[in-house]
């Protein structure tokens, strides 16, 4: 089934919008836990653990869905094919593994999220924690970057899944 060419420009808008939003919102994230991990004032640490969860939650985590699923039906929808080649399938496999890695950082950002309504986040137990949500938004970027840049420069290269050329 091909997306007719209004529907096709919406779909790769909203998948365009969603991954700058990601972007976008995992370098707030980042801003946030930098400042958590660093800040000597207690209240500050406390609320920027606090809105990690919600922007976690309420933004990164249904941005990173939209992609995944405009992705898919945009690759299912034109020309490029969702395993025609090779950089479609590249960038479906790390835009999943993304959101599945996410998916699993955000028990972190809960339970430091848990600390700072509690006032615990002096627990030494809780510094391996405030290390990991520097680190992983860090590598989120770097991978949603080189994601972006593979549907920019699109990579020549058929998978040995696509079919053969029409002859005219």
């Amino acid at each position: 089934m091909r997306l007719s060419p209004n529907l096709r420009r919406a779909v790769l808008l909203t998948h365009l919008l969603g991954g700058v939003g990601w972007f976008g919102s995992v370098a707030a994230y980042l801003c946030l836990s930098i400042t958590g991990l660093t800040t000597t004032d207690p209240q500050l640490a406390q609320a920027c653990y606090l809105a990690m969860d919600v922007i976690g939650w309420s933004v990164v985590v249904p941005l990173s869905a939209v992609v995944v699923l405009a992705g898919l039906v945009q690759g299912a929808g034109t020309a490029w094919g969702v395993t025609r080649h090779w950089w479609v399938v590249l960038k479906l496999l790390m835009t999943m593994i993304a959101a599945a890695a996410l998916l699993m950082h955000m028990q972190p950002t809960a339970v430091l999220a848990a600390a700072a309504r509690a006032g615990r986040l002096t627990d030494p137990d809780l510094q391996g924690l405030r290390f990991e949500l520097v680190l992983a938004p860090s590598l989120a970027l770097l991978l949603l970057a080189f994601n972006a840049g593979l549907g920019v420069v699109k990579p020549k290269g058929l998978t040995p899944f696509a079919p053969p050329a029409r002859k005219a």
